[in-house]
């Protein structure tokens, strides 16, 4: 609604009524508003003067199939083809499939060019997904990573920012029971340390 004015909603005609309408004014004489509200109520005479119009310049009927825009670009030979690609090969990539359909002239000859999305909404069509792949190394635990971690920790020692928790554990050992000394809650870089106050105090 807009401007305090409720937008009229348009009526759908079938091409049974549009038959009725026809007949009524061309053979039978009744004025387009006389039409409409005998075949269907809320249908306005313009809508009745177009249809009669229309069987007068065309001898036509029955409504037109709607048109506009661009067709279906793949058929379903084609697009079978694209998911057996993917069967095939699930570590194909998108670009991959797009370089096969541009340079398969046999199967994708009307195919000059196709984009990676729409590609990529025929796999989702029927329900295919490609394997996700990644290239970057994983080596967490591979010798060299255990190599640079034990490098970094030998010079966090080196510079003071962090005790061996070893070394804790045995000047720990070396206190007795009411002495308060060092303590090392987790082999993080942050270590507590208990001071004479009985007060926490982080290193690291």
């Amino acid at each position: 609604m807009r401007g305090g004015t409720q937008r009229r909603t348009r009526a759908r005609v079938t091409d049974q009524i549009r038959a009725t309408i026809t007949d009524h004014v061309i053979n039978h004489g009744l004025s387009y508003r006389e039409a409409g509200e005998r075949v269907q109520p809320n249908l306005s005479r313009d809508t009745v003067a177009s249809i009669v119009r229309i069987f007068r310049e065309t001898n036509r009927i029955q409504r037109l199939p709607p048109s506009g825009g661009r067709g279906k670009l793949l058929n379903e030979e084609q697009e079978l083809a694209i998911v057996n690609m993917v069967i095939a090969d699930n570590e194909i990539k998108l670009k991959a499939i797009q370089s096969r359909v541009v340079e398969d002239n046999l199967v994708f000859g009307n195919i000059a060019a196709i984009s990676i999305t729409s590609i990529s909404r025929t796999l989702a069509k029927h329900r295919v997904r490609i394997k996700q792949l990644y290239k970057v190394p994983f080596e967490r635990n591979s010798e060299r990573i255990k190599e640079l971690r034990h490098q970094y920790v030998q010079e966090l020692v080196a510079f003071g920012t962090v005790e061996p928790y070893w070394l804790m554990e045995e000047e720990r050992s070396k206190l007795g029971p009411d002495q308060e000394g060092p303590c090392c809650l987790n082999r993080s870089s942050r270590c507590r340390h208990m001071s004479p106050t009985g007060q926490l105090s982080l290193v690291g």
